[in-house]
């Protein structure tokens, strides 16, 4: 018997749908419905935005603004003395709220902190550590007399701070590699800054009226060492080193060396930070972006923190000198 074959339809294709665009609060990303039955994979990737002058200007002020401040605040060369003195006459102990700082950070440990998801849990932990940073602040302060490099390394961590404030709020649109080569250029730019008018500051700017008033010669030149040492040390407060004395204030006397080389120090921290910012830039280049700005954040802290022990190190041991601090 014979059969009448009947040919089938081929198959079609489907049709691929086009893509839809999602927008996201850092980038806006075109997904596509691709199909993986042969092995296809779909890929996310950000546009390449460009990092623009309006980007680089909010990026050089976030680094530059904190910078000015800390200068003038905690540094001799504007108007540390008076911050100092203002600070050193708090009697109140320290260690009361350094104790609170840590008890609240190991309670938010404790509680996994870091795994609330939930609205009024996410508000809660903020304003915790909101606390943490003000106990730590206060301690900081108020140990000026024993510490006094306790303040000018906590007040350090602004320059960081600002920058991921300003990046997390306003320079959001370019991927992280690209904000990180503009970040190590405003911190390179600030750092130079910095280091000049130390430089300005200590052989050529002439003394103020106010230096003048209160015992500077205008024949000296202000470098560290001799009666320049010794009227910085009484501008803060300090009792005249005496070598046969069973005590000095030793305290005192690192603080004048500290609080003197304050700007230095900025600027030194700030070339270690623009040389991290080139090397994570490079290393972030070929990450997607998600992964880029978690890597960033953890590398640029990491840095942060160990620049700052740096510091106190590098500070600690050229204070011990008796020649240099007392």
């Amino acid at each position: 018997r014979s059969r009448t074959v009947v040919p089938l339809p081929q198959a079609r294709r489907r049709a691929r749908p086009p893509p839809t665009v999602s927008t996201t609060r850092r980038f806006t990303r075109f997904d596509f419905d691709m199909d993986t039955s042969s092995g296809g994979r779909a890929e996310e990737r950000a546009p390449d935005y460009s990092y623009s002058i309006s980007d680089g200007l909010l990026t050089f002020l976030s680094v530059m603004a904190p910078t000015l401040v800390l200068n003038l605040a905690f540094s001799v060369a504007g108007f540390g003395d008076v911050t100092y003195l203002f600070l050193e006459d708090l009697k109140y102990p320290w260690y009361a709220a350094a104790d609170a700082c840590l008890l609240l950070c190991l309670l938010l440990w404790m509680l996994d902190a870091h795994r609330w998801t939930k609205s009024y849990m996410v508000v809660v932990r903020r304003l915790c550590i909101a606390l943490a940073v003000l106990l730590a602040a206060v301690a900081c302060s108020l140990a000026t007399r024993v510490y006094p490099f306790a303040p000018l390394q906590l007040g350090f961590y602004a320059i960081p701070a600002s920058a991921f404030v300003v990046r997390r709020g306003l320079v959001t649109r370019p991927p992280a590699p690209a904000y990180m080569r503009g970040l190590s250029r405003s911190v390179a730019v600030a750092a130079a800054l910095s280091l000049t008018y130390f430089a300005l500051w200590v052989a050529v700017l002439p003394p103020p009226a106010s230096r003048l008033r209160t015992g500077w010669d205008e024949e000296w030149l202000n470098l560290w060492g001799g009666p320049v040492k010794a009227y910085w040390e009484g501008r803060l407060g300090c009792e005249p080193f005496n070598a046969t004395a069973s005590y000095n204030d030793i305290d005192c006397y690192d603080a004048a060396f500290c609080w003197f080389f304050f700007p230095l120090l900025v600027g030194i921290s700030l070339v270690v930070f623009a040389v991290v910012c080139r090397f994570l830039a490079r290393v972030l280049a070929s990450e997607t972006n998600a992964e880029a700005d978690a890597a960033a954040v953890k590398l640029f802290v990491g840095a942060i923190s160990v620049a700052g022990l740096g510091m106190y190190v590098a500070a600690s041991i050229a204070g011990a000198g008796m020649g240099l601090s007392h």
